[in-house]
This record gives C-alpha cells, sequence and structure tokens, in this order.
C-alpha cells in the first residue's frame, strides 16, 4: 500500500489466499467495499439522515469533504485470470442501487471443501476527511476499514452485510503481511509487529507488519506524532506498548499508561491472558475527535483534549473502554 498524503489517496495490491474450511464447494465470494459508504446516496448515509452519527446528528447535510471511496482496478483469480468484468455490486440488505459497499464474483469452477483460491486485487482508495474513525486530518491519517474484505462463511451462508450507520464490522481470522509506503518523515503505527523498515529513493519508506490469528489489519501515519514506548508483563509475558501522541498532548501520556495498564492487569486476572505480545494507542490531534474511540487488532485509538484536568478520566476511560472491545 503506497499513502498519497497530498492526494489523501492509497494504492494497493492486495494478495488474498482463502482456505475453503466450510466443508462444501464455494463458486461465490462475497467483499466489502467500506469506504464506499461515505457517499451521499449510500445507505449508509440515507440511514445518517435519519438517525444521525458520531459528531452528526439527525437531518445532517451531506458534506464533499467526508466523501470517501475504494474503487476495484482488477480482480484476478489464480488459474482463472482477470474477472474484474464480472464483479457485480449486490446490495442483500436493502435493495439500494446506490449501495456500493458489497460485490460480488461468480467462479467459473467451485472452490473444493479443504481446497485454496488466491485472489489478487489491485485498488485505489479516497480517504474522506476524518468521520466513523476513518480518513485524515491536515496531516493526521487512520486508514481503517481500507482494503476489499472477503465475507465470513456462517451457520451456511456468506454473511456480508452493506455498511449500515448501526452495525460492527465483522471478519474471518487470518495471518497478515503488509507493507506500508510513506514519506519518509511520517510516524506509522499498524496492526502486528514491525518485520522491517527500507528507506526509498524520492523521500519515502516502506514499513513491512506480519500479524498472526487477527480479522483485521489498520494503520495510522502523521509526520506529528511523539512516540512513547513502554511495556507491561502479565502472565503471558511482556507486551510492548507504543502511544502516539499528538501535538499538546504529550504531557498525558503519562494518564493513558496509567489507564492501560491498569487495565491490562485487570483483564489478565479476570478473564485471562493478553492473547497479542503488543499494544499501540493512537492519540487523534485536535479537530479529529471522530477517529478516536475506536479498536482494531493490537491497535486501539484514544481521545483526549489538551485542557483535560486531572479529575476528568476521559484518557484513562477511552483506553479502558476499547482496549476492552479489543481484548
Amino acid at each position: 500500500a503506497r499513502l498519497d498524503p497530498e492526494k489523501k489517496t492509497i494504492d494497493a495490491i492486495e494478495t488474498l489466499t482463502y482456505h475453503n474450511l466450510t466443508g462444501q464447494p464455494l463458486s461465490e465470494f462475497p467483499f466489502h467495499l467500506y469506504l464506499n459508504a461515505f457517499q451521499p446516496t449510500s445507505t449508509f448515509m440515507r440511514e445518517v439522515r435519519m438517525t444521525g452519527t458520531r459528531g452528526a446528528g439527525p437531518g445532517s447535510k451531506w458534506d464533499p469533504k467526508h466523501f470517501g471511496s475504494i474503487t476495484v482496478k482488477s480482480f484476478k483469480v489464480e488459474g482463472v485470470g482477470d474477472l474484474t468484468s464480472e464483479m457485480q455490486f449486490i446490495q442483500p440488505d436493502d435493495h439500494n442501487p446506490d449501495d456500493r459497499t458489497v460485490f460480488e464474483v461468480r467462479l467459473p469452477k467451485p472452490v473444493a471443501p479443504g481446497a485454496d483460491v488466491q485472489f489478487e486485487i489491485a485498488f485505489h482508495d479516497q480517504l474522506p476527511e476524518v468521520l466513523e474513525r476513518t480518513g485524515y486530518k491536515r496531516d493526521f491519517f487512520m486508514v481503517g476499514q481500507w482494503f476489499p474484505k472477503l465475507g465470513v462463511w456462517w451457520h451456511d451462508a456468506w454473511n456480508c452485510h452493506q455498511f449500515h450507520s448501526t452495525t460492527e464490522f465483522f471478519a474471518d481470522f487470518g495471518t497478515f503481511d503488509v507493507a506500508v509506503t510513506i514519506p519518509q518523515n511520517y510516524i506509522l503505527g499498524a496492526t502486528g509487529d514491525v518485520v522491517s523498515s527500507v528507506e526509498n529513493p524520492g523521500g519515502t519508506k516502506t514499513v513491512t507488519f506480519h500479524a498472526e490469528d487477527i480479522h483485521d489489519f489498520a494503520w495510522t501515519a502523521s509526520p506529528r506524532f511523539t512516540l512513547v514506548e513502554d511495556s507491561w508483563t502479565g502472565s503471558a509475558g511482556t507486551v510492548k506498548i507504543h502511544l502516539l501522541m499528538s501535538p499538546g498532548h504529550l504531557r498525558q501520556a503519562g494518564r493513558y499508561l496509567h489507564g492501560l495498564k491498569g487495565t491490562l492487569a485487570y483483564f489478565d486476572r479476570m478473564y485471562g491472558p493478553y492473547p497479542y505480545d503488543r499494544i499501540t494507542v493512537v492519540d487523534p490531534p485536535n479537530g479529529a475527535m471522530n477517529a478516536g474511540g475506536m479498536e482494531y487488532p493490537t491497535l486501539i485509538t484514544a481521545g483526549t483534549a489538551w485542557w483535560m484536568p486531572e479529575g476528568l478520566r476521559v484518557p484513562e476511560l477511552v483506553v479502558e473502554h476499547e482496549f476492552g472491545h479489543q481484548y
């Protein structure tokens, strides 16, 4: 994946190997395109106008700065060829012809039980100004729900709903290897562990991540982050802690750490060990509150303000809450 910070776009190639563990042959495969929810006639925006959403009340008018999209440039299947022309947008929930948050592809030959199929998908993202925990604010980027994501075979059927204003994301667990190319002066945080970081000609760098047994991958980048590192040791070993603090908030890093370590200890004692060896906490900058309060595997977004008094436990509450979701 390559970020263009001026155009607020991402260009990427996704190679997905799907193991057919369903016990039956599969020929139809539905995919989420979540970023297409951020368009004026999508089902998500229709629902927002009726009921409101984070940062916008009922009856809110469409603001073009929140436009987002994900465009599949090519869709290939190993051993089959290019099936881009076979992609069909579907609307399984409300039949809204203007909603493009789910597409489906039918393979000419079913994938047998126990067999694998490999997809290669080239795609282009246009990020919105931050909305529903995704997008940009100035030179801050919170990149979530940004790649074509296969539905989940569940209860003998595909579960692959459109993006609604009142539902959560749902995906299979798997192994992720992701290489992100950004400007060299940007600080990057993401799901998983850093495998390598290589500086490229032209002022960019490529950072590669690896993560196993997770159901999603999200990342954030900004040249203004201050990285604060710490660790906590529990019953399953040491957990590395990475805080990405935004300008004006650095003095509250200790509050995040205190809340996170206390939560790790409590959950370890009450429910069982945290199953990963790292946790990244993203502190969104001023004006990007809509990026806060979200959970992804090994990465959560928090939230505070420069004026936050000690007695108002918002930073601690958000960290505890989102870690609980992530756990």
